[in-house]
C-alpha cells in the first residue's frame, strides 16, 4: 500500500517485520487500517488491482500446510486402526509366522533373477 501526502511525497506501509510493502487482498482491511491510522478522506488509484489475483499471505499459507499436514496424519491413524481392529475381529484362524515368512521366501525365489552388469 503506497499513500501519498499533501506535501506530494509518498510514503509506504510496509509489512511489521520487513521493508517490503503491504499487500491486502481485501480492501475493506485496507481501508479499516486507513482509517485507524487517521486517514479518513482520501483517493485511491486501483488501476493495477486485479480482484482475481489472489494475495498469498506466506504466514497463513504455511500454517494451512501444517493444517493439511495434520488432517492427513489423523485420516491416515483413523484408517490404520480400522484396519487394526479388522484384523483383531478377524474370525479366521492365525497363521504362524514361520509359515508365512516360508511362503514368502519362496515366492521371493521365483521371482525372475535380473541380469548383473
Amino acid at each position: 500500500m503506497q499513500i501519498h501526502t499533501r506535501s506530494g511525497s509518498g510514503a509506504v506501509l510496509s509489512k511489521a517485520r520487513s521493508g517490503e510493502p503491504r499487500r491486502f487482498g481485501n480492501p475493506i482491511a485496507a481501508l479499516s487500517l486507513l482509517r485507524d491510522l487517521g486517514i479518513t478522506v482520501g483517493q485511491f488509484d486501483a488501476s493495477d488491482w486485479n480482484p482475481a489475483e489472489k494475495v498469498v499471505n506466506s504466514r497463513e499459507d504455511a500454517r494451512a500446510q501444517v493444517l493439511r499436514g495434520a488432517h492427513q496424519a489423523a485420516a491416515y491413524n483413523q484408517w490404520l486402526a480400522g484396519e487394526i481392529q479388522a484384523s483383531i475381529d478377524d474370525p479366521r484362524p492365525g497363521i504362524a509366522h514361520d509359515e508365512v515368512m516360508a511362503g514368502m521366501d519362496a515366492d521371493i525365489a521365483a521371482l525372475p533373477k535380473k541380469k548383473r552388469a
